[in-house]
């Protein structure tokens, strides 16, 4: 077997695919907040609990902030993943979903093995059919 082959055997063989690029994500570009530094500044305080938390049970919905700029964020992965691929996987979310949607307060990202979300609006436990 040559080296090419064993390469690509063991990046396949490999596992976590969280540094691929997003599966599908959305920004919602009705909840522009440029003009609201404090909301900004939830949301990176909320990813940093998200991504400190997430890989413990796989699973967190939590909120930050006081009315008006309170902001609530979920985030899960799938059951199979181990919990350092969550935790891989949460945390490249993270990033990209601030670069992805840098001013505004609803956003969510979707890898095969996680999905985040934040939003200005309580929205755990409400159905979405969009």
């Amino acid at each position: 077997m040559n080296l090419l082959n064993m390469l690509l055997i063991s990046l396949f063989l490999s596992g976590c695919s969280c540094r691929a690029d997003p599966l599908w994500n959305s920004c919602n570009g009705n909840t522009n907040i440029s003009s609201s530094s404090r909301i900004s500044a939830n949301i990176d305080r909320l990813l940093a609990e998200v991504v400190s938390k997430t890989a413990l049970t796989g699973y967190i919905a939590t909120s930050l902030g006081k009315d008006p700029d309170k902001v609530y964020g979920l985030a899960e992965c799938r059951g199979d993943v181990s919990s350092k691929d969550c935790l891989s996987c949460i945390r490249d979310a993270a990033k990209q979903i601030r670069q992805r949607c840098p001013n505004q307060a609803d956003a969510r990202i979707w890898y095969d093995y996680c999905f985040l979300r934040y939003n200005k609006d309580y929205f755990v436990r409400e159905v979405n059919t969009s």
